[in-house]
């Protein structure tokens, strides 16, 4: 008779989160984990304390390698394993490993969805130049680090002002970078803060040498013809840079679970029940892919 066998897709808090329990719970059940990173099990929020070089290595970040869960508890972990598609109805997962180009199909008794989110990143213009940076995993975090180590630049803009955009700003002054906020035209920084407390953050900001330009329109990014980002263009004025980091929020990653007909929110997000089951027998979703219900308002809403 087989083990049965759980697949989790996506390995960093969620993914490696419900592997180990379902592995704790039932020590018998097959668990493999497909992660498209290099990277499992680490903390993406001290990825600006990795740029200050506060950690001086991104392994510092790690709480347990893919080794580790092989070894010591029993979990196999296929790091740069990119899931393509997911058949419900014969219980497999497709995927490709993305260093030899070959694909693997995988059954599953149970499936857990733990894909996170991603960088939004507007359609503007100069938005894929290449010193247009973006911060969620390990990897973004060490192509921005190796870019501050070897091309020594003096300005960065920062598009967005919230909690990204506000702990990088001090990342980046950390480095001796001058630094300027940039933020949309609507709320306060930090939007969930009052008047009274969004005006102590900007005294900070401006304590620290970060400026701070509000109500601003980014019309888009202007090159200097070698491939990288030279200004950032907003109504009637520009800013010179030497890099751009966009931390202008997250969009859930639920294309997969689309994809294979699971039912998704208005928001993007993968619906859930109480359980973390999804509108599909045997496969669950958690993390940053997935809403929240307001206990207020009963809404579908979105925390990531």
């Amino acid at each position: 008779m087989e083990r049965e066998r759980f697949v989790v897709i996506g390995g960093v808090a969620a993914g490696m989160s419900a592997a180990s329990r379902a592995k704790s719970r039932k020590p018998d059940m097959e668990v493999v984990v497909l992660e498209r990173g290099q990277f499992v099990s680490y903390g993406s929020c001290g990825l600006p304390y990795f740029i200050s070089d506060l950690v001086k290595d991104v392994q510092g970040l790690v709480v347990h390698d893919a080794a580790f869960f092989r070894e010591k508890r029993g979990i196999e972990v296929l790091t740069g394993h990119e899931v393509t598609r997911i058949d419900p109805q014969s219980k497999v997962v497709f995927a490709r490993n993305l260093e030899k180009g070959e694909e693997i199909t995988l059954g599953y008794d149970k499936l857990a969805i733990c894909t996170g989110a991603s960088p939004v990143r507007p359609e503007l213009p100069g938005v894929n130049l290449k010193n247009v940076f973006v911060l969620r995993t390990a990897e973004d975090g060490v192509a921005l680090k190796e870019f501050i180590d070897e091309e020594a630049p003096k300005r960065a803009a920062i598009i967005g002002a919230g909690l990204i955009g506000l702990e990088m700003a001090e990342a980046f002054r950390a480095r001796g970078l001058e630094v300027v906020v940039i933020k949309r035209p609507g709320s306060n920084i930090l939007k969930m803060f009052d008047d009274d407390m969004a005006k102590l953050v900007e005294e900070e900001l401006k304590r620290n040498g970060v400026e701070l330009a509000k109500n601003a329109t980014v019309q888009g990014f202007e090159g200097n013809g070698k491939g990288q980002a030279r200004l950032v263009v907003l109504d009637g004025k520009s800013y010179p840079v030497d890099f751009i980091l966009l931390a202008m929020g997250s969009k859930p990653n639920s294309a997969l679970a689309r994809e294979a007909g699971l039912e998704v929110a208005a928001n993007g997000t993968i619906l859930v029940d109480e359980r973390m089951q999804t509108s599909a027998p045997d496969i669950f979703a958690a993390g940053d892919c997935v809403g929240q219900k307001h206990l207020i308002t009963g809404r579908d809403v979105y925390l990531p």
